[in-house]
């Protein structure tokens, strides 16, 4: 799950916050930029992660996965995480420009949908997108988690700078 703050918060946390944190602009205005809140719901951990601009993460948690509980487990977990994660990290909801989901299992991006978990049963057709957006309030967005550290790692890790990355799980 990738939250994005603004780049006063971040600055925020390096040194004096700027005079007008209101007027700075938000990391969706900002071309070419990676936006940064971790997520990964899985069949065996769950991570919630808050970045800021550049590569640094700013906060993380992480628990483990009863796949036994199924799905209303995992969403009662990530709607009590967040929300702690967010106060630890002196931010709250209205720093976040929006929401990035990687869901252990075959997703449907453009619907923001579960297609199957092979690891929890139940999430089968779920609106992941849906549920994020009425919980939170944020735009967001749902990939499959290893192409979304694929993602991460070409942009922010070991494949920075290069033209192609192969990334497997």
């Amino acid at each position: 799950l990738l939250l994005a703050a603004s780049p006063a918060r971040a600055a925020a946390q390096d040194a004096t916050p700027p005079q007008d944190a209101d007027a700075a602009p938000r990391f969706e205005d900002r071309p070419g930029f990676l936006k940064g809140e971790l997520s990964q719901a899985g069949g065996t951990k769950l991570q919630a992660g808050i970045g800021f601009d550049g590569d640094r993460l700013n906060g993380i948690v992480r628990e483990t996965v009863h796949p036994a509980q199924g799905p209303s487990a995992i969403l009662a977990n990530l709607e009590r995480m967040i929300p702690d994660l967010l106060r630890r990290t002196g931010l709250d909801l209205t720093d976040i420009a929006r929401i990035g989901v990687g869901f252990g299992g075959p997703v449907d991006t453009a619907r923001g949908r579960v297609m199957i978990s092979h690891q929890v049963e139940g999430w089968s057709g779920f609106d992941l997108k849906g549920w994020f957006e009425a919980i939170f309030r944020l735009p967001t967005v749902v990939e499959n988690d290893a192409s979304s550290a694929g993602l991460a790692e070409a942009h922010l890790g070991a494949g920075r700078g290069s033209r192609r990355v192969f990334y497997i799980t």
